[in-house]
């Protein structure tokens, strides 16, 4: 099997969950899912920047692991790199 590249073009990027309740030590994985305009979808976890707006609260890792600091509804935040997720992704 040999993997193509696509023109096709970014239309929206998708993280899930929306939110998550996780306790002090627990986890939570985010998938951020892109979605191009010619319909296909790509899991890019990788490519994402993952950020938490408040470490004391949770810790997120770069593949999107969010780990919890104290009680908190966890939310997704990203700062998403639309430029590295649109170009060249990987096709089967």
């Amino acid at each position: 099997m040999t993997d193509s590249v696509t023109d096709a073009n970014l239309k929206s990027i998708e993280v899930t969950p929306t939110t998550a309740s996780i306790t002090s030590g627990e986890t939570q994985q985010f998938v951020a899912t892109a979605t191009l305009d010619d319909g296909s979808a790509v899991v890019i976890t990788a490519v994402v920047t993952w950020k938490s707006t408040n470490r004391s609260v949770a810790t997120i890792s770069s593949g999107g692991l969010a780990t919890g600091q104290r009680l908190a509804a966890v939310r997704k935040h990203t700062a998403q790199r639309l430029q590295e997720a649109s170009r060249a992704i990987p096709r089967s």
